[in-house]
């Protein structure tokens, strides 16, 4: 039997336990060590703060812009089976939506090609995007029209269609003017022969007022024939725009009464001829019910193209004062312009 030498069994152990302490971790069943978190280091909950990042900006929605000029070579059939003329178009959310040249709001499905709507807007918009609207409470999104750089007038008006319908929106939250209660007129004469070359805009409360008026501006006999005016309950108000052209005079298009005014909006009757124009002196007589006390107001639309959005300015205003001071200031008529040879056919139509 082989004994082994004391100290060779010493130096054997020594050497384990040294070679068991250079092991880190040999005693924690292998588990290895955690590594710190680094400033700025993305983990799983996160940053390395353990805060979520910051939610990515939302996609600004594409818009597009017309000139006051434009061409197509492109032509898309309408779902009531006409074809308009379409040049760019902007894509969003799976249809593409086009401006016509004839003034066509169209929507088209990307996937199909099927066109989903053809809604005559008018002359007014020359831009469009899009937008998310709340309607009765719930999101919807919208084509919405402006009027574009080139407006005059009206720069900050917006109208909004469903992008998948084409039909018109009225968004939440729009607040509208409280006009007062509708107030019908007991008369409205309108016409395009004054007398009267330049403006002309009076209220008068008395007959006598109402005769020296009428025969100034349209003569001892006029062609236009006007009723009989009870003066105790009612009041006339004229108004005429002087030398003008292609207008037959001014009617009524609505009126409304409240605790402060009585108010009117004046409708234009316009029409367009072909090479040459008529020489007009327009006119419009409102006789009203008589409101001592509260000014009326006349306004004038005065945006004019065919399905835009009325633009209402003040005219005139004026209230039940003393009859003396009704007729001051009136001029002699000026002699009447000779009009103009028309050289094509007349296009009628109301304008506003």
């Amino acid at each position: 039997m082989t004994t082994r030498a004391p100290g060779l069994v010493v130096a054997t152990l020594a050497l384990l336990v040294a070679f068991l302490v250079a092991l880190p971790g040999a005693w924690a069943d292998d588990e290895p060590a955690k590594p710190k978190p680094q400033t700025g280091v993305q983990t799983d909950s996160g940053s390395a703060t353990g805060r979520r990042p910051a939610a990515p900006p939302p996609i600004k929605p594409p818009s597009i812009a017309y000139g006051g000029t434009r061409s197509s070579s492109t032509w898309i059939e309408t779902p009531g089976g006409t074809r308009v003329a379409v040049g760019k178009g902007v894509s969003f959310r799976g249809v593409k939506v086009y401006l016509s040249l004839m003034w066509d709001l169209v929507g088209v499905d990307e996937a199909s090609g099927k066109t989903l709507y053809a809604a005559n807007i008018g002359a007014f918009w020359n831009a469009f995007g899009f937008k998310e609207i709340s309607v009765a409470g719930r999101k919807v999104w919208a084509v919405e029209l402006r009027p574009g750089a080139r407006a005059r007038v009206g720069k900050d008006k917006r109208q909004y269609h469903d992008l998948r319908t084409g039909k018109q929106l009225e968004p939440d939250g729009q607040t509208k003017p409280d006009l007062g209660a509708a107030l019908k007129p007991v008369a409205v004469w309108h016409g395009a022969a004054s007398r009267v070359a330049a403006p002309v805009h009076r209220l008068v409360s008395t007959q006598a007022n109402w005769d020296a008026l009428r025969t100034w501006m349209f003569g001892a006999k006029p062609k236009q024939t006007f009723g009989a005016i009870d003066f105790t309950k009612n009041i006339v108000i004229v108004t005429s725009s002087g030398d003008s052209w292609n207008n037959d005079g001014f009617s009524v298009e609505a009126a409304y009464e409240n605790t402060t005014r009585v108010l009117i909006r004046m409708r234009r009757h316009t029409y367009q001829t072909d090479g040459g124009g008529n020489r007009t002196r327009p006119y419009g007589v409102f006789v009203l019910p008589r409101r001592p006390g509260k000014p009326y107001v006349l306004e004038r639309n005065t945006q004019g193209l065919i399905r835009g959005p009325a633009l209402w300015r003040e005219t005139y205003r004026a209230q039940i004062g003393k009859p003396s001071a009704e007729l001051r200031g009136l001029q002699a008529p000026a002699p009447r312009k000779r009009a103009p040879r028309q050289t094509g056919p007349r296009q009628t139509g109301a304008g506003r």
